[in-house]
C-alpha cells in the first residue's frame, strides 16, 4: 500500500504471520500521484514497527523515469532496462539523509535489483554534500556519515555483474546480496552456479563469495 496508515498495519499482519520481511512501493518521484515518499513524517510509524520488530524493509526498482517507457519490441526496453536500477539513487538519499535510518538501527534496508556500480559514487556524493551543507539542515543533520549508515544498514542485490563486482571492497562484503533474478528475462537461471563460477566475484575470495552469495541473506532474514 502506497497509504503510510494501510502498509503499517499490514506490516503488522504480515510480521504476526512469521514474515521475515516486507516489501513496500518506494519510488521517490511520488508527488504527481498525491503520496508521500516513504521517508516523509507520514511514514514514521511505519518505520517505528519495523524498528521495534526488527524487520528487514525492501524496495524494488521501479518507476523514477521520466522519459523511457518499457515498450515492447522496440529500443526504448532495453534502453529503460539499463538505467532503472539508477532511479534508485533519490530514495537512498532520503533514506540516508532524512534520519528514518539513522535513527532505527535495527532496521535493514533492501535496495532489490539495485545493482552496483553507481552505488559508490552516489554514497561519496551523499558525504561530500553533508560536509557541504551539513550546517544549514535545520530540519536534521546526520550525527553519522551517508556512507556510514549505508554499510550498518543498507543492502544492495544484483544479478551479474563485471564493473559492479570490481565496486564490491568499495561498497562493502556486507552489503550486498547475490540474486538469480529467476524468473525474469535479466535472470542468470538456469545457469546460476556457472554464472557465480565464471564472475569476478570468484577473484575477491572465498570470505567475499560466502558473504554475498548466502551468509549475508541469512543474517538478514534470521536463516540458520
Amino acid at each position: 500500500s502506497q497509504d503510510p496508515a494501510a502498509a503499517s498495519e499490514e506490516l503488522l499482519r504480515c510480521i504476526e504471520l512469521g514474515h521475515r520481511g516486507a516489501i513496500i512501493s518506494g519510488t521517490a518521484d511520488t508527488k504527481a500521484r498525491g503520496v508521500d515518499a516513504i521517508f516523509e513524517d507520514s511514514w514514521l510509524r511505519f518505520w517505528d514497527i519495523a524498528e521495534e520488530t526488527s524487520t528487514p524493509i525492501h524496495v524494488h526498482l521501479g518507476g523514477g523515469l521520466h522519459s523511457l517507457e518499457a515498450r515492447p519490441n522496440s529500443w526504448r526496453f532495453p534502453a529503460m532496462v539499463a538505467v532503472i536500477p539508477m532511479q534508485l539513487d533519490e530514495l537512498l538519499a532520503g533514506m540516508l539523509f532524512s534520519g528514518i535510518l539513522e535513527k532505527r538501527p535495527n532496521v535493514k534496508f533492501v535496495l532489490g535489483e539495485a545493482g552496483l556500480g553507481w552505488i559508490p559514487y552516489v554514497l561519496e556524493r551523499l558525504d561530500h554534500e553533508l560536509h557541504k551543507y551539513g550546517d544549514k539542515c535545520l530540519d536534521h543533520r546526520p550525527a553519522m556519515l551517508p556512507s556510514e549508515i549505508f554499510r550498518r544498514q543498507v543492502l544492495v542485490t544484483y544479478e551479474d555483474e563485471e564493473f559492479g563486482v570490481e565496486c564490491l571492497p568499495r561498497i562493502g562484503f556486507e552489503s550486498v546480496m547475490w540474486a538469480s533474478d529467476y524468473p525474469h528475462g535479466d535472470s542468470t537461471w538456469p545457469e546460476s552456479r556457472k554464472a557465480i563460477d565464471e564472475s569476478p566475484l570468484m577473484r575477491l575470495g572465498e570470505e567475499a563469495v560466502r558473504k554475498i552469495t548466502f551468509e549475508n541473506a541469512a543474517r538478514v532474514y534470521q536463516i540458520e
